[in-house]
């Protein structure tokens, strides 16, 4: 079948294919991946003479364009804009899949269009960098209540920046006994589709509260419903990723992260950082895992989920050395040793008789006693010194 024919597509069903319009809202996929078709369905467009998508497509139907030709437009127009190798990739990984949507299922042959459109080399140009405890405060401290309130949920959770913004206010849960917080992710709202917990700090939800307080009363002054949103946005849905993601990248500039040409900082990098802080807290790996939602470790885990487990662990060991910007103060507890004060005050009574040196009595004893309670090794006095 030639494939520039215009009755290559003629016995093609209606029923066999959706409109661009389907493929880009299809309610079957999550908001991520619909985002990133229309950032595809633009960069086809601008590859392709600057064409609506209808019109290539028609184009395409109609013998003008040939379908291999719009693919490698889209991969030369990327590489040509200096797109990393593994976007470039992505993007062309894209094209099978919308050409079989809207045109039909034998309207592209793979091994075709593997030789017509190379793949290239396809690696990770540029890793995340992970801020440190000292780089997180120094954030915190200059950003306002907003992004506070992100960072706090990105650096206790390591969840992704889409998770957080997409959260509703009723996705976060308050144990009423124990005061512990956990936000809820539905399975359907995770790239692993895989549900989960992820827990929240009381500085964390502090933060939170402080963010959605300032919210309610601008929303009631300016006549505006309570919005169901964690992170609303203007248009009555929830903030966007982008905001809160360039908001982000500006802080760790501020917080003297400087990125290279192969390293970076981005709302990713708390991925590493909440991973890193908890193995340091001495959570377990595999509960790590589960919090964080590693796809490639959900897997294995997926038999052990004892979720009030996770959360009495992480709360025991990781919410003490995860707490940020409330200051920790040391109560010394002054202890009374009743046997230790009957001597001090032994020794004062027998030093005040005294006009001069020459005239104390034997206090020989006193010493002694005294000698003896700083020698005690005891169980009892090691537990009056702590």
């Amino acid at each position: 079948m030639n494939e520039a024919s215009p009755s290559a597509f003629r016995t093609t069903l209606p029923e066999e294919t959706i409109t661009i319009e389907d493929w880009l809202n299809d309610g079957s996929l999550a908001a991520g991946t619909r985002r990133n078709r229309r950032k595809w369905l633009r960069s086809f467009e601008e590859a392709n003479e600057g064409k609506s998508a209808q019109e290539i497509v028609d184009d395409i139907r109609s013998g003008k364009v040939r379908i291999y030709q719009t693919a490698r437009r889209l991969v030369d127009h990327m590489r040509a804009k200096g797109s990393k190798p593994s976007s470039v990739f992505q993007m062309r990984s894209m094209f099978p899949g919308f050409v079989q949507s809207v045109l039909g299922e034998d309207a592209i042959k793979r091994g075709v269009f593997d030789r017509l459109v190379p793949a290239g080399d396809n690696y990770v140009s540029t890793t995340k960098k992970s801020p440190t405890p000292d780089d997180l405060r120094q954030m915190l401290r200059i950003t306002n209540s907003q992004c506070r309130a992100g960072i706090g949920i990105l650096a206790c959770t390591g969840m992704r920046i889409g998770e957080v913004i997409s959260r509703r206010t009723s996705d976060l849960e308050i144990n009423k006994d124990s005061g512990h917080v956990r936000v809820k992710l539905q399975a359907g709202a995770t790239k692993s589709r895989t549900g989960r917990y992820a827990f929240l700090t009381k500085e964390a939800k502090e933060w939170i509260d402080q963010y959605l307080l300032e919210v309610a009363t601008l929303r009631k002054k300016n006549g505006q419903d309570p919005s169901p949103w964690l992170f609303p946005g203007e248009k009555g849905g929830h903030l966007g990723e982008s905001a809160l993601y360039y908001h982000i990248k500006k802080l760790f500039e501020l917080a003297g992260c400087k990125g290279t040409e192969d390293e970076t900082y981005s709302p990713h990098s708390f991925r590493t950082f909440a991973d890193t802080q908890m193995s340091k807290a001495g959570l377990d790996r595999k509960y790590t895992a589960l919090i964080i939602g590693h796809k490639s470790k959900l897997a294995s885990e997926a038999s052990y989920k004892d979720w009030g487990e996770i959360e009495s662990q992480w709360f025991e060991l990781c919410e003490p050395k995860m707490t940020w910007l409330i200051e920790r103060i040391e109560i010394v507890k002054e202890v009374k040793d009743v046997e230790a004060r009957r001597v001090l005050a032994g020794l004062v009574k027998e030093l005040s008789k005294a006009e001069t040196y020459d005239d104390v009595g034997d206090i020989s004893g006193l010493l002694e006693a005294g000698e003896k309670l700083l020698e005690d090794k005891s169980d009892k006095n090691k537990r009056l010194l702590k």
